[in-house]
């Protein structure tokens, strides 16, 4: 998922303040997908993010793109993934009707089943400038053995948060 770095004292995985967040960050992804409400701020979860997975910023710092691999046979690098998303231009993405608007500061890519400050497991801190963005998907495949979605998180002028369906 990615988070606010403000709504992670909220964040409560395993519901000892109430309903798990953690369940909830999985019913909001049908389409591998969705957007939660955590302390008011809004979190983007993905259906299938694995430690592998990683955040490549875009050059002016308004959004930038969440890696997941799917499938690898055989290993790959870091620049093998960089040099293949930076082949796919804008239009080989298709939205996936999930708006979201981050406020200023940090943002965490990290497992929805962690419950800082006790890390786990991974985590990633991005930086990326607040403001409204419109997330939309491409499937890249390298080598004919190794498959990664992409979501890019695209600047744009939306609503709050909703799921555009």
């Amino acid at each position: 998922m990615l988070i606010p770095e403000t709504a992670l004292p909220c964040w409560d995985p395993l519901g000892l303040r109430g309903p798990s967040d953690y369940d909830r960050a999985c019913e909001s992804t049908p389409d591998g997908i969705g957007v939660i409400t955590v302390c008011g701020h809004e979190a983007v979860v993905f259906g299938g993010i694995d430690t592998m997975s990683t955040w490549l910023p875009a050059s002016s710092g308004w959004g930038g793109d969440v890696v997941i691999p799917l499938e690898w046979g055989h290993p790959f690098t870091d620049e093998e993934i960089r040099s293949g998303v930076s082949e796919l231009d804008n239009s080989s993405f298709v939205s996936c009707g999930v708006e979201v608007c981050f406020g200023p500061g940090r943002l965490l890519l990290m497992s929805a089943l962690e419950e800082p400050p006790n890390w786990l497991c991974w985590h990633l801190e991005i930086e990326m400038h607040g403001g409204n963005y419109i997330v939309h998907v491409a499937d890249l495949e390298l080598r004919g053995c190794i498959r990664v979605r992409v979501y890019r998180f695209m600047q744009g002028t939306v609503g709050w948060g909703r799921i555009a369906k």
